[in-house]
């Protein structure tokens, strides 16, 4: 954050936090006040922020429990963008952890944890006019799941992927549905 301060930012340019997961006392409303954007792998927060996991035992169990603040985060009126970083790789995961995550108070709602992955990733990389939303125009890059990853009762991770649209052309169609007849 000094950093970004320091560099005098210009306008309209969108500083990004990259791997946003743990913030010193202050950081949060600094980071809100500079415009800064918080690109998270919820993925860490399942792999490594269970009690007893690795930011437990090498950052000590209260640090711990406040790395991956998203809910904070986005009070503050932080953006968030979400990335897997190859841990594992697809975005399902970490959906289920941004939704479920070990601690309580930092649990985004589905619609927000599909938002950070979508429009919110989006706006991150200023593409937020060609892609992040499906509306006319739009670059069409979806997959559809076979179930609602919002439902309450199940987990994101749970889903599994049945068709992969890039750039509005099929790239992944394993249960042949495009060749269903009505």
């Amino acid at each position: 954050l000094d950093g970004f301060r320091s560099t005098g930012l210009p306008r309209g340019l969108r500083p990004r936090l990259e791997h946003a997961e743990f913030f010193a006392p202050g950081d949060i409303e600094q980071a809100a006040a500079l415009g800064v954007v918080a690109s998270c792998p919820p993925n860490f927060i399942g792999e490594w922020g269970r009690p007893g996991g690795l930011y437990a035992k090498r950052l000590g169990a209260e640090r711990g429990a406040y790395s991956n603040p998203y809910r904070s985060l986005r009070a503050a009126g932080i953006p968030l963008a979400f990335g897997s970083d190859h841990m594992p790789f697809g975005p399902r995961n970490g959906l289920h952890w941004a939704i479920h995550a070990p601690h309580p108070e930092q649990r985004l709602a589905p619609t927000e944890a599909l938002h950070a992955y979508t429009a919110g990733a989006a706006y991150a990389a200023g593409e937020e006019g060609e892609r992040g939303s499906l509306l006319p125009g739009m670059a069409a890059d979806l997959a559809v799941l076979d179930g609602d990853p919002r439902d309450p009762d199940g987990s994101p991770r749970a889903r599994s992927v049945v068709l992969t649209v890039v750039a509005g052309r099929i790239v992944h169609d394993p249960h042949a549905l495009t060749h269903c007849q009505p």
